[in-house]
């Protein structure tokens, strides 16, 4: 099988799938049979309390996942370019957390560049990267949402796990 016909094959499942969970008497059945199982099946990823909104708009979820990949995916990049070592996974920690928060209430012109780079996204085909174009303007949306105190937190996050990592290669006491 092809990488087109695979790719066409996964979406076609994906959009079954879609179709299966705004049918009524689907879920119903759906619903039935878990209950008869006496369990939940939970199949899929942990969605949790965003099941609802998934299960309303299927298709908006999926753009605001694809949306929050592309963001978070941008940020790890503009960090590690930062030679942050041992310190960048917790300050990309503190970044996708501060990010996320920062990015719940967006401007109504940093909203329209994000929902246009999700739609230019969602339109080319899967194995074709995100214009560098984009990944500018998500780079420069990222630096105008991070404020000054953001960034001191990431890099304080980074310094602390370097010491930390210091401290236990040359024995030394960890401070509190």
């Amino acid at each position: 099988m092809t990488d087109s016909s695979t790719n066409a094959t996964q979406n076609q499942a994906a959009l079954d799938i879609m179709a299966q969970l705004n049918d009524p008497a689907w879920v119903k059945a759906a619903a039935k049979l878990e209950e008869e199982a006496g369990c939940d099946i939970s199949a899929g990823p942990a969605l949790g309390s965003a099941l609802g909104k998934m299960l309303a708009d299927p298709e908006g979820f999926h753009q605001h996942q694809r949306l929050r990949t592309l963001v978070l995916r941008e940020l790890q990049l503009l960090l590690s370019e930062c030679d942050l070592g041992i310190g960048l996974p917790p300050a990309l920690a503190a970044g996708k957390k501060i990010l996320t928060e920062r990015l719940q209430a967006p401007s109504a012109d940093i909203q329209a560049k994000l929902l246009a780079i999700v739609a230019e996204d969602l339109s080319t085909p899967e194995d074709v990267p995100l214009p560098e174009e984009a990944k500018e303007t998500l780079r420069l949306i990222i630096q105008a949402v991070l404020q000054t105190e953001d960034w001191e937190t990431i890099s304080g996050a980074a310094v602390r796990a370097l010491q930390h990592n210091f401290r236990a290669r040359f024995d030394l006491p960890q401070s509190a």
